[in-house]
């Protein structure tokens, strides 16, 4: 089975138990990465491996724009029965469903683990971004190390990178 598959299949098993076991965690990720960047309200959001839209409840008054993208579909309907704001939609990071140039900031938090292949991910994150857009993401630290990371990014310019307080490395990047 690969690993996309595996991923989805867990997440679909404990989808009602995600919130509780990782909100707290997800959410330090949170404050410690955005207040970095400037997120206009206008600004369009996509969350890659949102799952029950932790993000979109983060960012309150953003999330009319953002749109929390997870191959599980019950992660999906849960945060959908949980969280009021953001659209929910059922897709594969590897082929995003949409056009070209129309969002300003791509969210990868802790996803990277799960993706078949994170180099075609991290190419339709780019595809997406409009000029100048950014992109977060941060990778588990007992999975990847910066350098790794850094490796995968050179499409973006790096703005900053670092290691927060608990389980991850943080990136910011720009689109060139």
């Amino acid at each position: 089975m690969n690993k996309k598959i595996e991923a989805t299949k867990r997440y679909n098993e404990t989808a009602k138990l995600y919130d509780k076991r990782y909100r707290d965690i997800q959410i330090r990720k949170y404050q410690e990465v955005i207040p970095e960047i400037t997120i206009n309200d206008t600004d369009l959001i996509i969350d890659i491996g949102g799952g029950t839209g932790l993000l979109s409840e983060y960012l309150q008054n953003n999330s009319t724009n953002i749109f929390i993208c997870d191959l599980s579909f019950e992660m999906l309907k849960e945060g959908k029965r949980k969280h009021w704001g953001g659209h929910y939609l059922c897709a594969d990071s590897e082929s995003l469903p949409f056009r070209n140039n129309c969002c300003e900031l791509v969210c990868y938090f802790s996803v990277f683990q799960n993706l078949e292949s994170p180099d075609l991910s991290l190419s339709e994150g780019y595809r997406i971004l409009k000029s100048k857009g950014r992109v977060i993401i941060t990778v588990l630290k007992k999975l990847f190390t910066q350098e790794m990371l850094k490796d995968k990014l050179n499409q973006f310019i790096i703005e900053k990178n670092w290691e927060l307080t608990i389980e991850d490395f943080a990136f910011i990047g720009k689109k060139k």
